[in-house]
Formats: structure tokens, C-alpha cells, sequence
């Protein structure tokens, strides 16, 4: 080890303890021993406190992954739904706008006339139907599924 520099300056203008000053005496093997012993305790500390850390953090990102990969599958899920929920809606448009025609196209006399009439109604009631359904939609309720209303009202 050499003694410090001149060019060297520390705020108490001491050497560092690990290099002994002109008028200290060289260290003992035991008191080399000693430092590199502690040193190496110091550094294996800083190694595992370090190893630790790294280890929570991972730790915490595989929980965040699996957190942002399950909320990635249930927006998939959603989305597939509320495609499902607008392929039916348009499927009753289309039905709707084609009894709308079938009902002008058959209107023959006083008893198309009032065919016309029940027809349309039942043209509203399902126009009324998709509104209420698009309206569910869009606040993000669940669309009913049962058919069976669906038969009625046509």
C-alpha cells in the first residue's frame, strides 16, 4: 500500500485506514486478515441484501403480469360478448326491416290493411326492442339472451 498523495486531501487530512501512514507501523497479518475478513462479510451483506431486493422485485412483477394478463383476458371475453350481443342486434334489425317490407309488399284490400297494422306493431315492438338492447349495451349491462320474447313479439 502506499501512503497518501499530497495532491490526496480528505477533510481530516488522515490517511484511510486500510493503508498505514508513515508513522504507523505495517499491519500484522492478523489485522489484514481481520479487514479482508469484515470487507467480504460487508460485501456478501450488500450481495444478498441486493440478491433480496431483486427477488421482491420480481416477485412483484410476476404478480403485476398475472394481474394485467387476467384483466387482458377478461377484455377479450367482453369484447367477444358485446360482438355477440351486436351480431344479434343487427340480425333482428335486418328481420325487423324485412317484415317491415313483407308486411307493405302483402297489404292488399281491407284485410292486408289490417294485417298491416298488427304487423307493424309487432315491427315496432321490436324496434323498440333493439333500442333497449343498445342501450344496455352501451351502459355495459348484460344483454338478455332468452329468445323466447324475442318469438312474441314478432
Amino acid at each position: 500500500m502506499h501512503p497518501p498523495s499530497p495532491t490526496d486531501t480528505t477533510s481530516t487530512n488522515s490517511p484511510p485506514p486500510s493503508s498505514p501512514g508513515p508513522n504507523q507501523p505495517p499491519l500484522t497479518l492478523a489485522e489484514r486478515r481481520h479487514r479482508n475478513k469484515t470487507a467480504s462479510a460487508k460485501y456478501r451483506a450488500k450481495k444478498h441484501s441486493q440478491q433480496t431486493e431483486m427477488r421482491s422485485q420480481i416477485s412483484a412483477l410476476t404478480e403485476q403480469c398475472a394481474l394485467l394478463q387476467r384483466q387482458l383476458d377478461d377484455s377479450k371475453r367482453e369484447n367477444l360478448a358485446l360482438r355477440q350481443a351486436c351480431d344479434k342486434l343487427r340480425g333482428k334489425v335486418v328481420a325487423g326491416r324485412m317484415l317491415k317490407r313483407l308486411v307493405m309488399e302483402g297489404a292488399v284490400g281491407e284485410r292486408g290493411r289490417k294485417r298491416v297494422k298488427k304487423e307493424e306493431k309487432g315491427a315496432k315492438s321490436v324496434d323498440m326492442e333493439v333500442d333497449v338492447l343498445l342501450k344496455e349495451a352501451e351502459s355495459g349491462s348484460e344483454v338478455d339472451d332468452d329468445d323466447e320474447d324475442d318469438e312474441d313479439s314478432i
